[in-house]
């Protein structure tokens, strides 16, 4: 379980980086989001692959709260499915560019193209992971009811 205080700190990007449906949290106290965000994967992987990938994919982990709101209000149908996605794939661009800017004298140095190179291949990965059939058929078994 993600700690208390690392929820509050996710919470607050959400909004800094004014993400899609970062409203959403505005519902829920941070210890009701502590038990909805479970880091980057599915409940049913194990504990510690899911660590490891939120390790890696920290960059995105305002992201990744959102969606795991969206996922827990999830009503099974295709089309909310699909703005869940779009508000992720939107998510992902919003931190790219706010945290790596395409155009910024940095780009002169080959450090950070390296760096941006390997964020937007992470949000790539995400977002491909998150928009699969697999991860439809997670949303609808999550479908309120």
């Amino acid at each position: 379980m993600i700690d208390i205080m690392d929820i509050a700190r996710i919470r607050r990007l959400a909004y800094d980086y004014e993400l899609r449906g970062s409203n959403k949290l505005l519902k829920y106290g941070d210890e009701a989001l502590q038990e909805i965000y479970n880091g980057v994967g599915p409940d049913r992987w194990p504990e510690n692959v899911r660590q490891l990938l939120t390790k890696l994919a920290a960059l995105y982990e305002a992201a990744v709260m959102v969606h795991d709101v969206e996922f827990r209000e999830s009503d099974g149908m295709l089309d909310s499915f699909l703005d869940t996605v779009e508000h992720f794939k939107a998510n992902v661009k919003i931190i790219l560019r706010k945290e790596y800017p395409l155009w910024t004298w940095a780009m002169l140095k080959s450090s950070y193209r390296v760096k941006r190179a390997a964020a937007v291949a992470l949000g790539a990965a995400l977002v491909a992971a998150v928009s699969g059939e697999t991860a439809f058929e997670i949303f609808k078994s999550e479908a309120v009811k």
